[in-house]
């Protein structure tokens, strides 16, 4: 080791110099993977990771921490294990050793080298860490954040052939001095830190200690550059400056003695480096195949038609196909989010559905479950953050994978998914965060503040604020065109039945462990209406048909069944401001467990994606459908509204009058829920629950529960109006209930079938009119 430390002291550092000439990438070396996920490097589980694969030959993997900016560990070998759907906590695990890395709880490049308090996730206080996204150019990767507003570009890359870890950094001028940590655990009498003469400027660090030996060397640092050891951590320290520049570290790490001699006598013959900068104009295509489908009409029932387009679940690049979001660019084209975290953009959604082509834009996103286009830029939902995907070059595929926000709070539960993406009318942005559900669906684990909320985001992506509270699984939301919001949500814990929100800001929806109140709350906002497990047993999100080819549906409010495949119109009753109502199946069924909606701007009809994953009865792993209104009768009922001792339905058509004005026609049934902190509830007799007491754990036992109970209520007189599409129903055993079910058995006075289901809840009866 002496002759090794004579190496290092007299160790030359070439100066670097930047290039700005093309690459050419050969084509088996674009990485395999670029993945944001909640990512396991050796003993760290990173939340907020991002794991590149890079290389010349043999590839090495380096996995960040986009909250710090920290490098957290690189390794060889393989990369990471991919992400699998409910993974129950399973997260992607660093495939081999890791050769060395830093604490990610350690900021990466700041003003601040001291460690934060033990367990905090955050960055470090005062050094303003922002992930900016990264660039994506042929078979490279580089990032872009900001410390203490200075601007940096990092790429990473593995020389295969000579073992050498590289990154190369362009950093913006700055009026103040900057660190970067670039390894721990460094004991200050195994380091040498040395400055080396000779008209050239460099250092060169030499780790003796652990189970590795790591040398660091930088080409082209800064003058006043300086390696510098704090709390057995190695820094580098980086001057004030008043332009920017490019720098490189290289790092080699191992165990053999004559591998690092070799890398510190070739350190100086290194060839020069590429400008980080190079890599930030968009270049060469990752996905240059392009898939071919069919689409088919699958039938429906009268005014509907559904129309299948063929899903490449059989693709080039093996992409997973559980659609999970979906929205429309000004000329027509759609772009699709999948879960495993892929965008692809489909062409040819015509009538003909002849040729339905799907080019894959964008891959690496985690949990990608929810897609909005805003000005022809692509906004991607993921558990770590808003993605804003640029395509830089204009070849169809995303070059730059902006952080539009990543400021909402995560921690290693597996349930807890971030749903779904809209505007409003201003241009924030909404979703819903789901709670942090223990495994088997009862109860909640670590619960942090943005769990079970819906969440604003300001226009300029700046701003993230809590609208409402108390959600449980919100699988998907609705923004109308009045600024309305709505959510859907998930039988469990606090949550009796599934629930159809109309959101209010402030609003409490009911779990009362994620209600993030000083005061236990001990009542909630109520649904617009409660779903038995027959109508969804798995919401998804709303959906306002907003096109005039759908008539008098036109700014009608449709809710999405993951579960049961459904589509069902939404049929509300505003009562001094409050809103109840119900809902009745739209009669089309679809392949998968729908989530996702929009009206296509130029043939104005509705497109729908879905999934396949948990609790559904779908038979396809992924889907997207089509639903036209053709021009004839809709034989649905658009209007349901209750009073004291009446029920009014109004229909799309008149119905046959002898029919309508039968009481046998018609049957009406309630029943109620308990809200409690049990998983669920049966049905229990309307009024009951105010009689029951809870034990010490919030829950009512089976036995006062007692049996399902749904009370059929007398109709006394049904009357038809003048024009044939209003029924009035006098039922004077109405009461206020989570659940009624109303069944009506009759014909249009055209003779078509008309029997419709309606769900609904009452939660006030007013006065009849």
């Amino acid at each position: 080791m002496k002759n090794l430390r004579t190496n290092c002291i007299g160790l030359l550092l070439a100066m670097g110099v930047v290039l700005t000439s093309s690459l050419h990438a050969a084509k088996d070396q674009v990485p395999k993977v670029v993945q944001a996920a909640t990512i396991k490097v050796g003993e760290q589980t990173v939340l907020k990771g991002l794991a590149i694969e890079a290389g010349d030959g043999q590839k090495a993997s380096f996995c960040y921490d986009t909250e710090t900016m920290q490098l957290v560990g690189v390794w060889k070998d393989k990369f990471i294990n991919p992400i699998r759907l409910m993974s129950r906590g399973d997260y992607p695990v660093a495939q081999g050793k890791i050769e060395f890395g830093n604490d990610a709880r350690l900021g990466g490049l700041s003003g601040n080298v001291a460690e934060v308090e033990e367990g905090q996730t955050a960055v470090l206080p005062g050094s303003d860490v922002q992930f900016r996204g990264f660039h994506r150019f042929e078979n490279r990767i580089t990032l872009s954040y900001e410390i203490g507003g200075v601007g940096v570009l990092e790429h990473p890359w593995y020389d295969g052939l000579d073992g050498v870890y590289h990154r190369t950094f362009r950093v913006a001028s700055s009026d103040k001095e900057l660190r970067l940590l670039v390894a721990k655990d460094f004991p200050t009498k195994a380091g040498i830190v040395e400055k080396v003469g000779n008209g050239a400027h460099g250092y060169v660090v030499l780790n003796e200690g652990g189970t590795n030996m790591v040398a660091v060397g930088i080409l082209d640092g800064p003058k006043e550059a300086a390696f510098e050891i704090h709390e057995e951590h190695l820094y580098l320290k980086l001057p004030a400056r008043e332009k920017e520049g490019a720098f490189q570290l290289q790092i080699w790490a191992g165990k053999d003695e004559e591998k690092m001699s070799r890398f510190i006598e070739n350190f100086h013959n290194h060839p020069p480096f590429m400008d980080p900068a190079v890599f930030t104009r968009g270049g060469g295509e990752s996905w240059k195949e392009t898939v071919t489908t069919r689409g088919r009409s699958i039938g429906g029932s009268g005014a509907f038609v559904v129309d299948t387009f063929g899903v490449p679940f059989t693709n080039p690049y093996e992409s997973v196909m559980f659609l999970a979001g979906i929205d429309f660019f000004l000329d027509g084209r759609a772009a699709v989010c999948t879960f495993h975290g892929d965008v692809w953009v489909v062409s040819g959604l015509d009538d003909s559905m002849a040729n339905v082509t799907w080019k894959r834009f964008a891959s690496g996103l985690y949990h990608a479950l929810g897609l909005k286009i805003v000005n022809d830029e692509v906004y991607v939902t993921g558990r770590d953050q808003i993605t804003r995907l640029k395509d830089v070059d204009g070849n169809g595929e995303a070059d730059f994978y902006g952080c539009f926000n990543n400021d909402c709070k995560i921690t290693t539960n597996f349930h807890e998914f971030t749903m779904d993406l809209h505007t409003d009318a201003q241009g924030n942005f909404y979703f819903a965060k789901a709670g942090p559900v223990r495994k088997g669906g009862r109860g909640f684990e670590e619960i942090v503040e943005h769990h079970g909320t819906v969440m604003k985001l300001t226009p300029d992506g700046k701003e993230l604020t809590v609208v409402a509270t108390g959600l449980r699984a919100p699988n998907g939301m609705g923004v109308g065109p009045d600024g309305q919001i709505t959510t859907g949500e998930n039988e469990g814990t606090w949550t009796p039945r599934c629930r159809l929100n109309w959101v209010k800001p402030g609003g409490f929806y009911g779990v009362v462990d994620l209600a993030h109140r000083e005061t236990e709350p001990t009542t909630y906002d109520p649904p617009l209406c409660w779903l038995p497990k027959s109508v969804d047993n798995s919401g998804g999100g709303q959906l306002w048909a907003a096109s005039d080819k759908w008539g008098v549906l036109k700014d009608r409010l449709f809710h999405l069944s993951y579960g049961t495949c459904s589509l069902y119109l939404v049929l509300p009753q505003d009562v001094n401001g409050a809103v109840q109502g119900g809902v009745v199946k739209i009669p089309a069924q679809f392949q998968s467990g729908v989530m996702r909606g929009r009206m296509h701007p130029k043939d104005g009809q509705m497109y729908l994606v879905g999934m396949k994953g948990w609790q559904t009865s779908a038979v396809a792993d992924g889907c997207l459908q089509r639903v036209r209104l053709k021009d004839e009768p809709l034989n649905l009922p658009l209007g349901y509204s209750v009073a004291k001792g009446q029920l009014t339905l109004r229909f799309s058509e008149p119905v046959d009058r002898e029919l309508g004005e039968d009481v046998e026609s018609f049957s009406v049934s309630h029943w109620d829920y308990v809200w409690s902190r049990s998983y669920g509830s049966p049905e229990i007799p309307v009024g009951e629950q105010a009689k029951m007491e809870r034990n010490e754990k919030g829950e009512w036992s089976k036995d006062q529960m007692g049996v399902k109970a749904r009370e059929n209520l007398d109709i006394t007189k049904a009357t038809v109006s003048s024009d044939g599409k209003e029924v009035k129903l006098s039922v004077p055993g109405l009461r206020k209930a989570m659940q009624i079910r109303i069944v009506c058995n009759l014909e249009t006075a055209e003779g078509d079938r008309l029997r419709p289901e309606i769900f609904g809840t009452i939660h006030q009866l007013p006065d009849a009119p």
